[in-house]
Parts: C-alpha cells; structure tokens; sequence
C-alpha cells in the first residue's frame, strides 16, 4: 500500500474527530444533564490538547521514530473515541476528548513530515495538497455523518463511527 494512502488514512481520521462533536451538543447536553455551554467544551476540550500537543510529539516522533509515533497516536485516538462512545459521566467524556485531542494533534505534523521524507521536492508540493484534501475532507465529513448517525442511533453513535474510522487508520498505519 503506498504510504500516502496510510497517511492521508490517519489525517483523515483525525480532520474527522475534530468537528463530530458539533452536531451532538444538545443530545450530549440532554443525556449528562449538563447545559448546552457546557456540552459545547467537547470541541474545546479536543481543540486545545491538539494544538498544545503538537509541538512536543514533533520532538518525540524524531526521537522514536515518525511512524512509530503516528502509530501510537491513531492508535490511542481510535482508543480514546471508543472510550468516549461507552462515557456514563460528562467529565469522562470531556476527559476521553481531550485525550483524544492530544493523540490527534500529533497526527498532522508526524503525517506532513513523514510526507517530507517519503517524496522528492517534484512532487512534494502535489502532495501535501492532496494530504490537505484528505484532512479537510475528514473535517467536513465529521459533523455530517456524525449528524446523522445521532439522529438514527444517538449520540453514542457518532462517536462509534469516528472509533472504526480510526481504527481502520490504525490499522493501515500498523
């Protein structure tokens, strides 16, 4: 398998659990008993760990390894949003999210460095583009399919859908 497909596969995976939480605010609101403000930190409390993440797993995929690193962290992010979906309380779920946050934010870099390493500056251009694609696909599809799979099947079930999504990720990846 070639290895953009592996690494568009995790950014994917990662665009599309940063905006599922967006259609399943009320839902989460409803069920946790918590009001709407607080059900909306579950964007929040996955934005933040991502970009705060970031520039120490940079550090940590040179000194482990690139692909090691992106491993772990689809890995853990297919985890932690299956752990999210099973949530019985509203600070396990806002505290899987911002694992979740913090595996995902060491996704994107790892996948634009690894790109880097694995293509000539030729095509390395066309690339990070088509990489860009995958990523903001990912993001438009996550509050979509996740709208929808809460209004067929709850709340719980967006979060199902973004663990498989992961896990094939994780899957390509290891």
């Amino acid at each position: 398998m070639p290895i953009f497909l592996v690494f568009a596969a995790c950014a994917f995976a990662s665009g599309f659990a940063l905006r599922l939480a967006d259609p399943i605010v009320l839902p989460v609101a409803a069920s946790f008993g918590v009001s709407p403000a607080a059900a909306a930190m579950l964007n929040t409390a996955y934005a933040l760990p991502y970009a705060i993440a970031q520039p120490f797993l940079g550090p940590i995929g040179d000194r482990f390894g690139k692909a090691r690193c992106i491993q772990v962290c689809v890995a853990g992010l297919a985890l932690m949003l299956a752990a999210g979906a099973f949530a019985t309380s509203f600070p396990f779920l806002l505290a899987t999210r911002i694992c979740a946050g913090i595996f995902a934010g060491g996704l994107i870099p790892l996948v634009l460095a690894g790109l880097g390493d694995a293509y000539a500056i030729m095509e390395r251009q066309v690339m990070i583009g088509r990489m860009l694609f995958a990523i903001i696909a990912g993001q438009m599809l996550g509050s979509v399919i996740s709208g929808y799979a809460n209004a067929a099947y709850g709340w719980h079930s967006s979060l199902i859908v973004a663990a498989a999504i992961g896990a094939a990720a994780a899957l390509l990846a290891w």
